[in-house]
């Protein structure tokens, strides 16, 4: 998982990737779905109880709206990208050296299917994370 710190405010980050319309969700995500299907640990399903204020689904990039193929090989496919930005409640926590901030990253990465580019905003900073999704490896 790579992360990045950014001053640019999430709605001008979001702009500036020229998302097409076609690929536009702009829908609000359950917190509670996020953690009924994220959050393995009761200390988990707090964490995004208590740091995340929204989830939005704001794009799906697939072959179809943006023009570029999907991509498979051994140990990835690449069916479509998820573009979320989630808002953390207010208080300047996102710090990306902080294990919470990662852990949040990591169960929103790891509940959605397909690979996220990941906005997280505080307000007052944002970070990209992005990580890669693997094939399940046979037992």
């Amino acid at each position: 998982m790579t992360e990045q710190r950014l001053s640019l405010p999430a709605v001008d980050l979001l702009a500036a990737l020229g998302l097409p319309l076609t690929a536009m969700v702009n829908q609000r995500v359950p917190k509670k779905m996020l953690a009924e299907n994220g959050a393995p640990t009761m200390s988990d399903r707090k964490l995004i109880q208590d740091y995340i204020e929204e989830v939005k689904w704001v794009a799906a990039l697939k072959p179809a709206n943006v023009g570029v193929p999907d991509y498979k090989d051994e140990q990835r496919t690449y069916l479509e990208l998820a573009v979320l930005c989630v808002t953390l409640r207010k208080g300047g926590q996102l710090d990306p050296k902080s294990a919470k901030v990662s852990r949040i990253a990591e169960l929103i990465h790891r509940s959605i299917p397909y690979p996220v580019f990941l906005v997280l905003d505080d307000g007052d900073n944002r970070i990209v994370s992005l990580a890669h999704i693997r094939r399940p490896l046979p037992d």
